[in-house]
């Protein structure tokens, strides 16, 4: 008689299950273990009418403490998420971070209180919930980072009177000044700057960071902390600075200069551009955009170029390199949309040039790269659409993303290879696309030097034998201004005062002596 009943009682558990609370798992311990080895976890309980989300941190045994939520890959993964139109009201407890898309696109969610355990609140957590009217955060919050988008749809980030911090943190500048103006923080001051804090406030002409001595210390400035303040021309960075995140000046059209307080022990300004110590060498963070010099002779120390320094220099001309610079790597974005620059030798030593490095520098026409790059990004030398001369020294060609030079046509450039090994080329992808039409030798192999003579000059130089050069070439002074640029073999020094200048040509650069 039992198992008479046995089936159709499962059958009437399960119509029940329905309408019955639903519990998820969604954490680990903090300390890394499997999940069958967890002192705690977290879950998440929906209230049988759809209406009541809780997270919390749970006991198992005698341990107990708050721990991270599960981190999803999308929104339609969170395991709540077929029921973001009905869920009114949200509870959290005892966690360490709300995680990436947690509660996207909750069109019901009316009111959020976060816990003082949380400390991070991931990319998108709350986005698009554009009935979220109330977020309080509990106590003495010990948040340290708020991920991209958090927040943004929702009406406590559209309808706040004034600008937005969670805690000390300023989450986002809405003091765009009308008319234009300086920008400062409130009064008490800010410990750090979070991403995308200012992006996009395009009446800032000016912001001077240094708090006053009773103030909290400003410590950290948020990737794309800056990104398109498109009237920012100056800002002045104080030494208790010690983090500057990606891009934190990218798509700042008017920026002229970068102040960084000589007591910094981080990061320093030259002649207004942001660098970042690093041991015994610097990497160049950020070139102004309309700084006044249209060429940068680049210190030997620098061993990176970082993400997107000089993206946007629009009157940069030329970036000149010694034979003792130490550059090891370009990052992506490096140079994007860098209209004037005509030329460039990449140094020996450099290993990596990232993706979109030289992407749109649409006045390019004369690249050397030198044997010491084994990987070239994707698309970095996209929209390079003047490129006439391109010069690498690989014996063997390394093996590049098809989509490397864009939708260039690339027979239309000429590639100079090392003596001897034009064959390997015309087999390789990529750089077989230059082939039949447009194909050199690279004159001289790669490791010979710049011929020049005579060298002192008081004078006239000439470069090579005597015969006309396909390199572009040009001179500099030693602090990197451009003086003139020529495809002769012939550079005339008569009008220019005596001194040590520097004469690039071919990928190699040689320093001239004019008596």
């Amino acid at each position: 008689m039992k198992r008479t009943f046995l089936l159709p009682l499962v059958c009437l558990l399960l119509a029940v299950n329905g309408f019955a609370q639903t519990t998820w798992n969604i954490g680990a311990s903090d300390d890394g273990t499997n999940r069958d080895a967890m002192k705690y976890f977290v879950t998440a309980t929906l209230s049988a009418d759809h209406t009541q989300l809780t997270i919390r941190s749970k006991d198992t045994l005698d341990h107990h403490g708050p721990a991270a939520m599960r981190k999803w890959g999308e929104a339609k993964v969170v395991p709540w998420h077929s029921h973001r139109a009905t869920i009114r009201n949200l509870q959290i407890n005892g966690v360490t971070s709300i995680s990436d898309f947690a509660f996207q696109g909750f069109t019901a969610l009316e009111q959020v209180f976060i816990p003082n355990s949380v400390k991070t609140i991931g990319d998108w957590a709350f986005a698009d919930s554009d009935t979220l009217g109330i977020v309080m955060f509990l106590g003495e919050t010990s948040i340290t980072n708020v991920g991209r988008e958090a927040f943004s749809g929702t009406k406590w980030y559209r309808d706040a009177p004034g600008d937005i911090y969670i805690g000390s943190l300023l989450y986002k500048y809405k003091h765009n000044p009308s008319p234009p103006g300086p920008a400062q923080l409130r009064e008490g001051g800010a410990t750090a700057i979070l991403r995308e804090a200012f992006a996009n406030c395009d009446s800032i002409t000016g912001i001077n960071l240094n708090p006053i001595p009773s103030n909290p210390t400003l410590h950290s400035i948020g990737v794309a902390a800056f990104r398109g303040c498109s009237m920012l021309d100056t800002i002045f960075i104080p030494r208790s600075v010690t983090s500057i995140g990606a891009g934190a000046f990218e798509g700042c059209h008017s920026l002229r200069k970068i102040d960084v307080d000589p007591d910094n022990p981080v990061f320093k300004s030259v002649d207004g551009v942001l660098y970042k110590r690093q041991d015994d060498a610097l990497i160049l963070l950020t070139y102004p955009v309309k700084k006044a010099e249209t060429s940068l002779y680049v210190p030997n120390e620098v061993t990176s170029i970082g993400y997107a320094a000089f993206a946007g220099c629009d009157s940069l001309v030329s970036v000149i390199f010694t034979g003792s610079s130490r550059l090891e790597s370009i990052a992506d974005r490096a140079f994007h949309s860098c209209d004037a620059l005509t030329a460039l030798t990449i140094p020996d030593g450099v290993g990596y040039i990232g993706d979109a490095a030289f992407w749109a520098c649409s006045g390019l026409t004369t690249v050397t790269i030198p044997e010491s790059v084994t990987t070239i990004g994707s698309f970095a030398f996209s929209n390079c659409d003047k490129l006439e001369s391109l010069t690498v020294k690989w014996d063997n060609p390394i093996t590049v993303p098809s989509n490397v030079f864009g939708t260039a046509t690339l027979n239309s450039c000429t590639l100079n290879v090392p003596l001897g090994k034009e064959s390997l080329y015309k087999l390789a992808p990529v750089w077989k696309d230059f082939y039949p039409s447009s194909m050199a030798i690279e004159p001289g192999g790669r490791n010979t030097p710049l011929p020049v003579y005579p060298n002192p000059t008081t004078g006239v130089v000439y470069i090579g034998n005597g015969v006309e050069t396909h390199y572009a070439t040009s001179l500099h002074t030693l602090n990197g201004e451009l003086l003139l640029r020529t495809n002769e073999n012939r550079i005339d020094l008569s009008g220019y005062p005596r001194g040590i200048y520097l004469l690039q040509s071919g990928g190699k650069t040689v320093k001239i002596v004019k008596k």
